[in-house]
């Protein structure tokens, strides 16, 4: 990045850096929070992953806006929206948006030490084009 590039784009491209330290602590594993966000709440998150394969090549996600918002005490809903890229082994770039899910999550049970048990069924649209990359 030179001289020439906005003060705003280096100051994000440098947290994106500092932030992204390799981890070696077994599969990847990806979670689901079992608890809504209090009724009438909203929860944003903003993951961040790159995956470097074998060949050079690497593939992650820019951002994947995760939007949540409590219903009520035991309703979640909840929409995510990707910012895939990937950077082939061969050289380029290539970016876009990626499918958009659609979530309804509902936990039932009161009592965390009894244990909870919930249902979270997802819609994927397909909005992203695996041709593009």
């Amino acid at each position: 990045m030179g001289r020439d590039t906005p003060a705003s784009i280096r100051w994000v491209f440098s947290l994106v850096l500092a932030g992204s330290s390799a981890a070696f602590a077994g599969p990847p594993f990806f979670t689901n929070d079992p608890d809504p966000p209090e009724p009438g709440q909203w929860e944003i998150n903003l993951p961040w992953f790159m995956e470097h394969g074998r060949d050079g090549s690497a593939i992650g996600e820019f951002v994947r806006v995760d939007v949540n918002y409590g219903y009520d005490p035991y309703t979640q809903l909840s929409i995510e929206l990707p910012a895939p890229y990937r950077l082939p082994a061969e050289g380029g770039f290539r970016f876009g948006v990626g499918d958009v899910l659609f979530e309804y999550k509902r936990r039932f049970g009161l009592d965390a030490k009894a244990g909870y048990f919930g249902i979270n069924p997802e819609l994927t649209l397909p909005t992203g084009d695996e041709e593009r990359g």
